[in-house]
């Protein structure tokens, strides 16, 4: 029994893990879309990610600079200010 809540909670933490970081590629590509600039996604670094129901903020640092981004409904796409 025991070795089968090992498993289980290892597998759940996994999923998490592997969620996470999937997230933060996605809001990498997101706001290295929305800033422009030519910035590739690996060259935007993700942090202070906040959630609130459906609209989601963040902040995303550039070589360029540090921008506050935003998206209210993932299919309007993200806006980011410097």
């Amino acid at each position: 029994m025991k070795r089968y809540l090992f498993t289980a909670a290892l597998i759940g933490v996994s999923v998490a893990l592997g969620c996470t970081s999937t997230a933060t590629r996605n809001l990498q590509q997101e706001s290295a879309q929305a800033i422009g600039a030519g910035w590739t996604p690996d060259q935007v670094k993700v942090s202070d990610v906040k959630r609130n129901g459906t609209s989601l903020s963040w902040t995303a640092k550039t070589p360029g600079g540090k921008y506050s981004c935003s998206s209210d409904d993932p299919a309007c796409g993200v806006v980011c200010t410097k």
